[in-house]
């Protein structure tokens, strides 16, 4: 079996530290860029096939 890069699992281990801090900074970004209308995310998140090193997508023109 290979063994996994050590600093792939220091990544990982950081963003499930931060995720409760990323999202609530998406909830204001959201809140700030588009407080009249609707949100779409897509990708992984949407799917619900994201993992701890997922990123957001989010179009904004």
């Amino acid at each position: 079996m290979p063994r996994r890069d050590m600093a792939l699992d220091k990544w990982i281990e950081v963003a499930k530290a931060r995720e409760a801090e990323l999202k609530d900074a998406v909830r204001r970004f959201v809140l700030e860029h588009c407080p009249h209308g609707d949100v779409v995310l897509f990708g992984s998140r949407t799917r619900g096939d994201d993992h701890a090193l997922s990123d957001w997508d989010i179009p904004h023109n």
